[in-house]
């Protein structure tokens, strides 16, 4: 098995072509996918109007996907995500996760947490997973 991040955002090791998908497919290895919900970005946590400030010491800090400039992307690829999947953060864990489940090679996905309700939220998502049109509508829409 191999690990790294990976999110409908994040998909380097996911997409056609990439090798290191084509060794875990040849060689039949799983692939287990941490940081699947994008630090909390694909919760729509962050607003491009008020970017987070991150403490020193804090490894999100400077990171340029918590930017104006990222965010304004993200909120209007997340925008069309709320449309057809719903806005609360059980229905935005779901797409996210089960996104990187609905790939035969993905294993498990290692989403993070820092609290009970976090937990629910992620466990939410656990039993429904993404049909093949939900799945190409996400990966196109992140493809933006």
């Amino acid at each position: 098995m191999l690990q790294s991040f990976a999110n409908p955002v994040e998909r380097a090791f996911l997409d056609d072509g990439n090798p290191t998908r084509k060794l875990m497919e040849e060689n039949q290895i799983s692939f287990v996918a941490f940081r699947p919900l994008y630090e909390g970005l694909l919760l729509d946590k962050y607003k491009k109007e008020n970017p987070p400030q991150f403490e020193n010491g804090d490894h999100r800090k400077g990171l340029a996907r918590f930017s104006f400039e990222s965010l304004a992307k993200l909120e209007f690829q997340l925008n069309k995500i709320k449309e057809k999947f719903g806005s609360s953060s059980e229905d935005l864990s779901r797409v996210a996760q089960q996104y990187l489940l609905h790939h035969k090679f993905v294993g498990a996905v290692i989403p993070g947490f820092r609290n009970l309700n976090q937990v629910k939220t992620n466990l939410a998502a656990m039993d429904k997973p993404l049909t093949d049109d939900e799945f190409e509508f996400v990966k196109n829409v992140f493809s933006e």
